[in-house]
């Protein structure tokens, strides 16, 4: 009976032990993954967002994590800026301390980004009207392709603001609190 007990035992470490490592390995995954894309992922945005705008947006760090948002993937840019152009060039239209999106990581394989909520820390927002009704904030390009209603899909997301101040903006920027 004793060898039995003995048996079983030496079966249930066993178990453990896979199952350990298991959730080592997975662990780890979650962990190296964001890194090994962050480089590719930096370029794609980077470039997806300046072609589809009239502005230069730009940032100094960008930081992904499963652990932040899980199980959601984390994409946070640091230190954002949206600078116009023509006829607004040198002017700041948004600078974020942070932006961060939350993102289903199985919808970015598939090419069909769900994106969960948006945080934008400290934004400070410029809005400018020029005499002939122009305004800095009116950035999308008509010719990149952007259906209507994919450019006022962004209005359904769940995003929070802190800590912000805008100067000329008819529109809001802490709708839901932080």
């Amino acid at each position: 009976m004793d060898f039995v007990n003995l048996n079983q035992i030496a079966q249930m470490k066993k178990v453990l032990k896979i199952l350990a490592i298991t959730l080592g390995v997975i662990l780890l995954l979650l962990f190296v993954t964001p890194m090994l894309f962050k480089g590719k992922i930096e370029t794609v945005v980077k470039e997806k967002v300046n072609e589809q705008i009239h502005a230069t947006v730009d940032w100094t760090k960008l930081s992904l994590s499963f652990f932040r948002g899980f199980p959601d993937l984390s994409i946070n840019l640091h230190q954002v800026s949206v600078v116009g152009v023509e006829p607004f060039a040198g002017d700041t239209l948004a600078g974020l301390q942070r932006f961060e999106l939350r993102v289903n990581p199985f919808s970015a394989i598939r090419k069909n980004l769900v994106v969960k909520s948006i945080l934008v820390d400290h934004p400070l927002i410029n809005g400018i009207v020029l005499e002939d009704g122009r305004a800095n904030w009116d950035i999308t390009d008509e010719s990149a392709g952007i259906e209507e209603e994919q450019r006022l899909s962004w209005l359904i997301i769940p995003y929070f603001s802190s800590f912000g101040k805008a100067t000329g903006c008819p529109f809001p920027i802490n709708p839901g609190g932080a």
